[in-house]
């Protein structure tokens, strides 16, 4: 029987990183854990901080705008926000 193959496939890429950095990294990591996972896994968690930061740093009213620009919003929730954000 094969193995089951991943969803989001890995694709292998070169980085260039500091040597000290790469020895802190390896003292971090135990024998048997993976550089690419734990990057991986660092990047995701960065990435995930930006993209809730920025919606948690606007304000209201950045935020009602950018709702009532989306395309799928219906005339009936657009009133509303414009009536919201003009009061």
């Amino acid at each position: 029987m094969s193995r089951k193959r991943s969803i989001d496939k890995s694709i292998p890429i070169s980085v260039a990183l500091p040597s000290s950095l790469v020895r802190r990294l390896d003292q971090e990591l135990s024998y048997t854990s993976s550089r690419s996972k734990y990057v991986a896994r660092a990047i995701q968690n960065r990435l995930d901080e930006i993209s809730s930061s920025a919606v948690s740093e606007a304000s209201t009213r950045q935020l009602m705008a950018a709702l009532m620009a989306r395309k799928d919003i219906t005339n009936q929730l657009r009133l509303i926000l414009e009536t919201l954000v003009s009061n």
